[in-house]
């Protein structure tokens, strides 16, 4: 493994300055470089479950799902139109 030098010649400072455009957009601007724009889609959820439980039943789960899933409740407070869709086919 190398060592490194310290001595201030081999110090490189970068900066980087960013601004929020909005709820999910940030846009990055270094040097006189044209601002690095990052941007999320809708975070849009399908969960498709073959079952022939009762509609009252996949409810029930889609609801224990909002309350438990990591992902969904990481997802929610910071995405405003984050919406998790289920679709029932024939178990």
């Amino acid at each position: 493994m190398g060592r490194l030098r310290e001595t201030g010649e081999y110090v490189v400072t970068n900066r980087a300055d960013a601004e929020m455009l909005d709820r999910t957009a940030c846009a990055t601007h270094v040097r006189d470089f044209p601002p690095l724009v990052s941007d999320e889609p809708p975070l849009r959820s399908r969960v498709t479950i073959a079952t022939d439980e009762p509609a009252e039943r996949v409810a029930r789960l889609a609801s224990l799902v909002a309350s438990y899933c990591p992902v969904d409740t990481l997802m929610r407070p910071v995405v405003p139109d984050f919406d998790v869709t289920w679709e029932r086919k024939p178990g």
